[in-house]
């Protein structure tokens, strides 16, 4: 330090040093004046996290995929552990075993809300991340959705998540209560329930209602490209449907696509022992169960006293087509059926190509249309 004329002296240690303490000593010597000898001691500090954990919450189905949380930090010989809290802290948190990396996949085997934050050490030093937005993961009232232990449809959020999510449309659902769901009125700006299922991401799974009622379920949609297909389920395909009660539907659909108090389309699936009331209004393949049920598909013992309006063809009591194999057995519907062209009290149109059946059932509601009209079937091909 020769020539060093100021007070006041800065020290820089080696690059590449781990956090720690440590002590510099040095010697000052002056001509004329008596030599000191000065011990300084400095702190070096483990590596400063530069990028945090995100604060973005995210809503996951259970048992599906969550997005990675990760973590950027410098300095020399890092190790990392990540914490979950219940509580938005970074502190008092649960050590997660295993999870020992700078990312980190938070687990979706339970339903809960929990927030993760992560420690990162260097030598005996640490540094700990801000905490991360709220990782949600909705399931339902109970149940795993596998054949043995269903997914349990308790409440009308329980119905809701499954009909905006369609992470569980492959999975098994069994309704345990009645639920109430007239709120579905103002539901997506009036628009009102959002259909279980479209074409092109057909429910593919398995609903026994157990004969419990949903009342007031309303859908109120005009033509959207994902959804042209309307009723509780939008669009089915090797789906099982039983013990399905729904009590004074509103369905208004002004698509070109199929409408149904129950489902629009089906598609080799099977709906047993469940009916439907109420009004169900749709363009074509219009029917107060099923729009179209098409490719051996089958409904059986099912019936329905809904008002079924129709503006073009294809308009049915109980289905406004049945073709491909397709068969109705023991079903009946007593609601007033409208509509332009193969319009019936039961079917509108039954076969189209390949034949379809209809066996020990029947209708009694008044059938209004223009063409190919019958108290049963309006044309049966």
């Amino acid at each position: 330090m020769n020539a060093a004329t100021s007070k006041t002296f800065f020290v820089r240690l080696k690059a590449g040093l781990t956090a720690g303490n440590y002590n510099s000593i040095i010697n000052i010597t002056s001509e004329g004046a008596e030599s000191k000898t000065v011990t300084c001691s400095g702190e070096v500090l483990p590596g400063l996290i530069t990028e945090h954990p995100s604060t973005d919450g995210q809503t996951i189905c259970l048992g599906a995929t969550a997005n990675t949380l990760s973590v950027t930090a410098t300095g020399n010989g890092l190790t990392y552990q990540w914490y979950s809290n219940t509580a938005q802290s970074n502190e008092g948190g649960l050590l997660i075993e295993g999870a020992s990396n700078s990312s980190y996949t938070p687990s979706t085997a339970l339903a809960g809300t929990l927030f993760y934050y992560v420690v990162v050490s260097e030598a005996d030093n640490s540094v700990t991340s801000n905490v991360s937005g709220a990782v949600i993961v909705k399931g339902y009232s109970g149940g795993d959705g596998t054949e043995g232990n269903p997914f349990q449809i308790a409440t009308l959020d329980d119905l809701k998540f499954l009909s905006e999510n369609d992470c569980h449309w492959d999975k098994y659902f069994i309704q345990t209560s009645y639920i109430d769901a007239s709120a579905t009125s103002s539901w997506n700006g009036g628009s009102g329930f959002s259909p279980i299922g479209y074409y092109g991401k057909f429910f593919t799974g398995s609903y026994y209602g157990d004969g419990n009622v949903i009342s007031g379920l309303t859908i109120n949609r005009v033509e959207q490209l994902s959804e042209k297909s309307q009723g509780m389920f939008g669009a089915t395909e090797n789906a099982n449907l039983g013990g399905i009660c729904l009590w004074n539907v509103n369905i208004n659909a002004s698509v070109s696509g199929s409408t149904g108090g129950l489902v629009g389309e089906a598609i080799k699936s099977t709906i047993i022992e469940s009916f439907v009331t109420g009004t169900v209004n749709g363009s074509s393949f219009v029917g107060g169960l099923v729009g179209q049920l098409t490719d051996h598909s089958l409904i059986s013992e099912c019936f329905t006293t809904c008002v079924v309006t129709g503006t073009t063809d294809n308009i049915g009591g109980l289905a406004g087509i049945s073709y491909n194999e397709s068969g109705i057995f023991d079903s009946y519907a007593t609601g007033q059926v409208t509509g332009n062209s193969y319009v019936g009290g039961l079917v509108g149109k039954n076969g189209y190509a390949d034949p379809s059946f209809i066996r020990h059932s029947y209708a009694t509601g008044l059938v209004t249309g223009i063409s190919n009209t019958g108290g049963l079937v309006g044309y049966n091909d």
